[in-house]
């Protein structure tokens, strides 16, 4: 996981040992160093432009922005959309000696 250095990510150490994943912290005004997080903030500001007030919105306009945003296809999922491919994942089944049990 690569985060910045933000107050909104305090605990991202906390998490990173909860899940058992690296960390990675970005240098502060390094944008390039996080190069998901910046690609994402682009494609939002598709939707809604920066600084803009989000309580002008309604739950459900911002719902339908999520919902278009999380079925964009995917270049690093082979143009398929994330669901998909999380459906796939859970259909198939698992091999045991792959499974991490309680570890």
């Amino acid at each position: 996981m690569t985060s910045d250095c933000g107050k909104e990510m305090r605990l991202d150490e906390e998490l990173a040992q909860i899940l058992k994943i690296q960390l990675y912290l970005a240098d502060p005004y390094r944008p390039w160093q996080r190069g998901g997080h910046e690609n994402r903030n682009g494609l939002i500001q598709h939707y809604l432009p920066k600084r803009i007030d989000l309580s002008e919105f309604s739950s459900t306009h911002l719902n339908q922005i999520a919902i278009s945003f999380n079925t964009r296809p995917r270049k690093c999922l082979d143009f398929q959309v994330r669901l998909e491919v999380y459906e796939t994942i859970v259909s198939e089944p698992q091999n045991p000696s792959t499974v991490a049990l309680g570890t």
